[in-house]
């Protein structure tokens, strides 16, 4: 498989989106909901974007499969300071 530097280069985007807990830098998360590009692709459904925005969500990690990326989200807790 090729290396697909132009994911890579997205990932490396997101990764600075990682919470910083040592630097107490927290970013939080809002995903906005749109049409697939593709009615073959899966997407979020609406609701589960709806739950995702009313909740308070970090982002943990991003992985990489091949060509797909999978943003990781850790809900914060009343806690989490």
């Amino acid at each position: 498989m090729p290396e697909l530097p132009e994911v890579e280069h997205y990932r490396q985007i997101l990764l600075s989106l990682v919470s910083n807990e040592s630097k107490g830098q927290k970013q939080s998360v809002h995903l906005d909901f749109g049409p697939p590009p593709l009615p073959t692709k899966r997407f979020p459904a609406e609701r589960t974007l709806r739950l995702i925005n009313e909740g308070d969500y970090e982002i943990t990690d991003v992985l990489r499969k091949g060509k797909v990326l999978c943003v990781v989200l850790k809900q914060t807790t009343e806690t989490d300071t």
